[in-house]
Formats: C-alpha cells, sequence, structure tokens
C-alpha cells in the first residue's frame, strides 16, 4: 500500500505557511500605514484581516498543487510556482481591496506584503528542502522502488538514482522471465513473483520498463498494481530514444507524447525576447558607435577590401541570411571553406586584434534590429558546414528552430571555434533552446562580459 509520508510534512508547510502569512501580512500593514497613513483600526480588526487573507492564500496554494512532493523536482520549479501563487493571491488582493474602494490606501502595503511574504517562504522552502536532503542521504524517509523488466532504459535509470540520494530513492531490485546479464541491480525472479512482494515488501513505487513486445503482458500487472494500491509509472523501451524532456498534449481525449517543447514558440516569450533584442541592440549600437567607427577606419587603412565582411549563414527555420562583421582576414583567403581558429593565419594584424576583443563581431548587431540574429542563441554556421554536420550528428538541426545568436550557452562553456567538439556545442544549443527564460538570456550576456575580459585572443570562431 502507498505510504502517506508526504501528508504530515503537508500539515508542517501549511502551518508554517499561515504563519508566515499572517505574520506578514500584520508586519506590512502596521510598518506601511503606521508610516503613510493614521491607523485607526482596532488590533483585532486587523488581525482578522490578516488570517482571513492567510486563508485566502492557503486556497491558492492549493489550486496551484503547492502541497505535492517536490523529492525530484529542481528548486528553480518549486520557487517559480511559489511565485506564480503567490503572484495570483495578490491580484485577487487587488481586486477584492479595489471593490471595497480601500486600494489606493493599501496599495503599498500589499505589495510590501507580496515581496516579505515571497522571500520568507522561499527562504524556508530551501531550507526545509536541504535539510530532508540531508536525512534522506543518512537513509531516513527514504522510498523503496521495484522495477518491472528491464529495457534500454534501465541501467540510466538506475544510475540516476544512484546519483542522487538526495532524493531518497531506492531500488530493491527488478522482476523479467530471466536475470539479465548486462544488469547490476538485484534480481528478484520473474514476474509470476510480484504479488507475493507486494505483501510481503515495503514498495512505494513501481516502474514499469516497458518493452513493445510484452506490451499486452503489462496490462495485466498494472491491474494487479491497481489492486493493491501501488504507484506505478511506465517508462517505455523508447524512451531511450528521446529528448530528456518530453511532453504529453492530447488530439481530442487521445493522449500524445509531445518530443520537445521549445518556450520561445509561445507568443509572450517570443514578444518578450524580441522586445529585448530590440532594446539592447539598439543601446548597444549607441554606446559602442565609437569604438566601431574607428573600427572601419583601421580596417580600410590598413589592408585592402571592403570594412565589412558578409558571410551566407543559415538562420531559424534554415533560412539563409547575410551575417555581417568587420573584416578581420585577407580577402584572398575568405573564399577558404575552414572553420577559423586560434591565431589563425588567414587573419590581418588589425583583424587579429579585432577578433581578440570581438570588436569584430559588433556589427551583427544590426543583423539583431533586422529579426536574422538575436542577442543570446545558437551560433549559426555557414550552408557548407551544416550540410556536412546533419549528415553526422544526431539532432543538430535543431539548433535551427530559434534564431541564432551572438553569443550562447555553448560559447561561455568555452565551445568556441574549431578545435572543440561540434557535438559538445549541439548539446548546448538544445539545452538553452528547451530551458529558454530571459534570466538565462541575461546569465549568458553577463558572462559573456566577463569571458571576454578573461579570455582576450582565445576566441576561435
Amino acid at each position: 500500500m502507498i505510504r502517506q509520508n508526504q501528508k504530515p510534512l503537508n500539515l508542517v508547510y501549511i502551518g508554517i505557511d499561515f504563519i508566515i502569512l499572517v505574520a506578514a501580512q500584520y508586519l506590512s500593514f502596521r510598518m506601511v500605514l503606521k508610516s503613510f497613513f493614521p491607523i485607526h483600526n482596532q488590533v483585532s480588526v486587523t488581525t482578522l484581516v490578516c488570517v482571513l487573507n492567510g486563508l485566502m492564500h492557503l486556497l491558492v496554494y492549493g489550486f496551484f498543487h503547492q502541497y505535492r512532493s517536490y523529492r525530484n523536482t529542481p528548486f528553480w520549479i518549486q520557487l517559480t510556482e511559489l511565485a506564480k501563487a503567490n503572484l495570483t493571491a495578490y491580484l485577487i488582493q487587488v481586486i477584492a481591496f479595489y471593490m471595497m474602494g480601500m486600494f489606493m490606501q493599501l496599495q503599498v502595503a500589499i505589495t510590501v506584503f507580496f515581496f516579505l511574504s515571497t522571500v520568507l517562504q522561499g527562504l524556508y522552502r530551501a531550507g526545509m528542502r536541504a535539510v530532508l536532503h540531508l536525512i534522506r542521504e543518512k537513509g531516513f524517509n527514504r522510498k523503496f522502488l521495484l522495477l518491472l523488466g528491464v529495457n534500454a532504459c534501465t541501467e540510466t535509470f538506475a544510475a540516476k538514482v544512484e546519483s542522487s540520494p538526495g532524493f531518497g530513492y531506492e531500488i530493491i531490485g527488478y522482476l523479467a522471465e530471466k536475470k539479465a546479464l548486462d544488469c547490476s541491480l538485484p534480481y528478484l525472479g520473474p514476474y509470476e513473483k510480484l504479488e507475493s512482494l507486494l505483501k510481503t515488501r515495503t514498495i512505494d513505487e513501481v516502474f514499469l520498463m516497458l518493452r513493445e513486445e510484452e506490451a499486452v503482458e503489462f496490462d495485466r500487472r498494472m491491474l494487479l498494481l491497481e489492486k493493491y494500491g501501488v504507484k506505478f509509472s511506465i517508462i517505455p523501451q523508447l524512451f531511450a530514444f528521446l529528448p530528456s524532456r518530453v511532453y504529453v498534449t492530447s488530439f481530442d481525449d487521445l493522449p500524445i507524447l509531445g518530443m520537445r517543447r521549445i518556450p520561445l514558440d509561445g507568443l509572450f516569450n517570443s514578444i518578450v525576447k524580441r522586445s529585448f533584442d530590440l532594446l539592447v541592440s539598439c543601446v548597444c549600437l549607441l554606446v559602442f558607435s565609437p569604438i566601431m567607427a574607428a573600427a572601419a577606419i583601421a580596417v580600410k587603412v590598413s589592408s585592402p577590401g571592403p570594412v565589412i565582411f558578409r558571410q551566407t549563414r543559415v538562420g531559424v527555420n534554415r533560412k539563409p541570411f547575410q551575417m555581417y562583421k568587420f573584416r578581420s582576414m585577407r580577402v584572398e583567403t575568405e573564399s577558404v571553406v575552414k572553420m577559423a581558429g586560434a591565431r589563425d593565419e588567414r587573419c590581418t594584424p588589425v583583424g587579429a586584434f579585432l577578433r581578440k576583443y570581438s570588436i569584430d563581431e559588433l556589427p551583427q548587431l544590426v543583423n539583431v534590429l533586422k529579426g536574422d540574429m538575436s542577442l543570446v542563441g545558437p551560433r549559426p554556421e555557414i550552408p557548407h558546414f551544416v550540410n556536412e554536420f546533419m549528415q553526422n550528428i544526431p539532432a543538430y538541426m535543431i539548433k535551427h528552430y530559434v534564431r541564432p545568436g551572438m553569443t550562447g550557452l555553448a560559447q561561455i562553456r568555452g565551445l568556441r571555434g574549431g578545435d572543440t567538439s561540434i557535438q559538445e556545442r549541439i548539446r548546448c544549443d538544445i539545452e538553452y533552446i528547451e530551458n529558454w527564460s530571459l534570466w538565462l538570456d541575461l546569465r549568458i550576456l553577463w558572462k559573456t562580459a566577463f569571458r571576454l575580459r578573461a579570455d582576450r585572443g582565445v576566441k576561435q570562431e
């Protein structure tokens, strides 16, 4: 049967949340109203309002499933969901006070309360999470897992469980028709032993390692697990060949498994990113215009040829575009199809200096304004290399789901140019595409600036 370890913990969370909410609301009212407005209400009335507001917040938390298990969920997801719940409760407060004609008097207080309660709750949740991880690493509060069957995902899943002791999971073994030679987990016997194990062993969850040829037989085992009230999940063998983040949608009432959820496919996210690109690129063009003018003069005077080097690159949706850079190489070497590396012999002295400090890439701000590129994204390649890599590197073309960038996740991790692994760069690009956020863009831009200061000259592209 399912052990309800989460329920006592939820009661603790609810109690602490309620105390924090009431205290933060009361403190906000007392501080702000005492400073800006005279207080005429009785303490008992203020306390009643704080208690009712705390209860309203708890209802909103229930709607947002705040009191579910976050055992194997990244903390940033838990924190994001808390912020969404608090923002919803804040808007309810705003509407309620506005309808009562009190919003103008209380807007500062409820805004202070929103930020104060979110910070306090985030801190205590982080502390609780750290304590629970420590307890589980010591062997307490563990959940016991049983695997049914062996497929291509089994070893990977077992390794992830073993490498994450803070999650508090332990695999007791697996059942299969015969012992798998390539599986290091304890073999507990054939499938027929499932019912006796459910009766005699403590099993919190069962993972069905589904193989296509066993699909019909697994139906009977799922009915048996439901009979004993044991939670179960399914990991099909197909998952070994799928991306790390899949999602479930539906076609009418039929569940559909989606391969990749791209945040920038959403209208709101795409507008936010494009607006950010336009704003920052305009500011950068103004700020760096003296440097760009000096660079243009230096390129023109130092060697024959055009100031701006134009090259066809492959952008979003595999559409080609002209990417701009200050020319850093001799004109006669431009036709050579070769990835640039550190201290490339084709560079002119001025070009080497421009590349050393990434000044040669400043004209790409115009590409950003035109919509060909973004400030942050996968670096674009020329068509020749795209055609070559798409034949040899799985998932290479996924990088063209979004606009290419002046910098990206691969660049801040030191993966630039022909001297680095293309496979590792593509893994970074896919990680960025599947986990995009404005905060991630800001982090990459910040780290790019510091990396340019630390790694002057080791630019490769």
